[in-house]
């Protein structure tokens, strides 16, 4: 249940849950449920602050989708309304600077809704909310088949004195040094190979295209790998001293971000 009355376009009044994440994501739910005069959907914004940059679409589960967005922080939100029959089913799609918004009545056929370019950071409050139009009439939301691919979560450490059991060897992308000042090295590794900060690399090769990202998101250099490589060394001896995204895109994959920092 949400007291939260999204009312104005100045204010954030959302109610929501949400979890971070890093570079291109999809997020999909469906909207079992919600109150006369509410709003439900999916929502990312840069942080939990008043007046955050966003993007949000929602449903009131009759025939109107509500596209929502913050390009400037403190500012205004813009807010357009979409006649769309049954739209039970939301998704959110974030692409090489775009936020793209789907609905489906089934789960299975979507159809867009709204594209647009915005630049956000490059990782985000991604999650689904409620709100109602109402100030003082409560909206209760229900949400099932929650989903949510690409993306990189933020780095957790596990607390002092626990044990973590080591899972199977996954194949996975590693990026060292870092921090870096002149060069980082792209290549594949197992999980379970990596000890102490160093990494024995297997024959798995790298394919598909690799961007290089600023902490906005913003593209700064982009590479297609016409051929397969073990391992692909990339000069960030001109980059400004900072955080930085290196996005890795290949065919039947989901998009992988690994994020480093150029030291002074």
């Amino acid at each position: 249940m949400a007291g939260a009355a999204n009312n104005q376009l100045s204010s954030d009044n959302i109610a929501y849950i949400q979890q971070q994440l890093c570079g291109d994501f999809q997020a999909t739910v469906k909207v079992e449920g919600i109150t006369a005069n509410g709003f439900a959907g999916l929502l990312a914004r840069e942080s939990g602050a008043a007046g955050s940059k966003e993007v949000g679409m929602y449903t009131n589960l009759q025939n109107l989708i509500r596209w929502e967005t913050r390009t400037v922080t403190g500012a205004n939100k813009t807010v357009n309304f979409y006649n769309k029959p049954l739209p039970y089913w939301l998704r959110l799609v974030r692409q090489s600077g775009w936020f793209l918004g789907y609905y489906s009545f089934d789960g299975v056929n979507f159809q867009i809704v709204a594209a647009q370019p915005l630049s956000l950071n490059a990782c985000l409050e991604v999650g689904f909310g409620a709100f109602t139009n109402i100030p003082g009439s409560p909206a209760v939301a229900v949400f099932s088949n929650v989903t949510v691919s690409g993306g990189v979560l933020p780095v957790v450490t596990a607390p002092i004195g626990q044990e973590v059991e080591p899972g199977a060897a996954v194949r996975t992308l590693s990026l060292y040094p870092n921090p870096a000042q002149g060069m980082v090295t792209l290549t594949r590794t197992r999980s379970s190979e990596l000890l102490l900060g160093e990494a024995t690399y297997s024959n798995q090769k790298i394919g598909g295209t690799v961007r290089l990202r600023n902490e906005l998101g913003q593209i700064l250099e982009t590479r297609q790998l016409d051929e397969p490589l073990e391992r692909l060394e990339w000069d960030i001896s001109q980059l400004r001293p900072g955080l930085y995204f290196m996005e890795v895109l290949e065919e039947g994959q989901a998009p992988q971000v690994l994020r480093f920092v150029k030291a002074e």
